[in-house]
């Protein structure tokens, strides 16, 4: 794992022991000794370097390499105590997805007197009410708040994190990410407005990551990447590093609590006697829905059909697709050897990952994984040559899968 606070390739620091000499002259001559020190060891400058302050701007971009959908992100910078500046960015931020360049301020020049800092945090939209946030070392302040902010914030700022949960779904997704992901969403959208009101609200840079601009960066784009081992790379034409992030368990609200425990209530209920089909319908592709129907047919070891299920991922070509469930019914007692998926139309459909549940809501197998590779459900072969080219499982699209047991 990268360090915590890997330093810029080129400094952006006061190096320690310059720091230490100008205290010892201090202790030992006075102002006047510092001001013959600095005459002494200043080089002579030329006009850019003696420069004032100078008011500057640069183009940050955060890119999703986490391998998840990210529900809701945020960006804070501050410039020392003279800017801070907020970033929220509520659509799903998809794997490998960039966010839209958002301008940050700086200055630079031989008296300039600030530097930047940064903070991140988010979360996924798997219904995992958790928030990530950014962890360098100087953030151990805040671990106290956080631990208590899902208690004691979040109810008084839920209804406006409502509205972005309610956007993100209803509008990102189609309304696939369903109760229980739509209340995770809320919950962290929340955590996370308390927690950018905190940060910047102390007026200190405690939990910001320091990575300070320079001239070289003027008008220049800053890419910050978010990795799936934990780590957070910032890079700048000046130079680069990086810090860590962690996540936190966010305590539901009690009305958003309720809706996920109705949920799981009503989805056991509509399915009883019946198991189930989760498909993952997300590999980082758009239009992985269809308008067409999907079909599973469940067999056993003697090719015997012993349970079949049908749906429909969405009502209009094209459409998002995070998951859709499909219920199916099996013969009581009879053992699945395979099951088949079946389209039945040309407007292809991904299948990143397929989970099986049991009436009881026990989940019982999974094929797949979360990544960007899927599987291709087409009645046209030719669709693995189109957009979904590098992310279809076989380089292949068919009208038929087999999944075993």
């Amino acid at each position: 794992m990268l360090s915590n606070e890997d330093p810029q390739k080129k400094p952006n620091f006061v190096p320690e022991h310059n720091r230490t000499v100008s205290r010892k002259i201090f202790d030992r001559a006075g102002l006047t000794a510092i001001l013959v020190a600095v005459a002494v060891s200043t080089p002579i400058l030329n006009s850019s370097d003696a420069q004032a302050q100078t008011a500057r701007s640069a183009q940050v971009v955060v890119v999703n390499n986490t391998g998840k959908r990210i529900a809701n992100l945020t960006l804070l910078h501050k410039y020392s105590d003279k800017w801070d500046e907020e970033f929220k960015f509520p659509k799903l931020l998809m794997p490998g997805q960039s966010t839209k360049l958002s301008t940050v301020r700086y200055e630079t020049g031989f008296l300039r007197t600030g530097t930047d800092w940064w903070a991140l945090n988010w979360a996924y939209a798997n219904g995992e009410p958790k928030l990530y946030y950014t962890d360098p070392n100087n953030f151990r302040g805040f671990v106290d708040f956080l631990e208590s902010s899902a208690r004691f914030v979040i109810p008084a700022v839920a209804t406006g994190a409502a509205a972005l949960a309610g956007a993100v779904c209803t509008a990102e997704s189609a309304g696939a990410c369903g109760p229980a992901a739509g209340a995770a969403i809320k919950a962290t959208a929340a955590a996370s407005t308390a927690l950018s009101a905190k940060m910047f609200g102390e007026g200190s840079t405690e939990g910001f990551k320091q990575y300070t601009l320079r001239e070289d960066d003027h008008n220049q784009k800053i890419t910050i990447t978010l990795n799936a081992n934990g780590t957070v790379d910032f890079e700048a034409p000046s130079g680069d590093s990086s810090t860590v992030y962690n996540s936190m368990e966010v305590e539901m609200p009690s009305d958003l609590s309720d809706t996920i425990r109705e949920y799981y209530k009503e989805r056991v209920a509509v399915n009883k006697g019946t198991h189930l089909l989760e498909i993952d319908c997300d590999a980082g592709v758009d239009h992985g829905g269809t308008k067409n129907t999907v079909t599973a047919t469940f067999v056993d070891q003697s090719g015997r059909k012993i349970g079949h299920g049908t749906a429909q991922p969405s009502s209009s070509k094209g459409s998002y697709c995070l998951s859709y469930e499909l219920p199916v019914t099996l013969v009581r007692g009879a053992q699945p050897e395979n099951f088949y998926l079946e389209i039945d139309g040309d407007d292809a459909s991904m299948v990143d990952k397929v989970t099986m549940y049991s009436p009881s809501g026990a989940e019982i197998n999974s094929w797949g994984g979360d990544n960007t590779s899927g599987w291709c459900l087409s009645t046209d072969a030719n669709d693995a040559n189109g957009i979904w080219k590098d992310n279809v499982y076989q380089n292949e699209c068919k009208s038929e899968w087999e999944f075993k047991f």
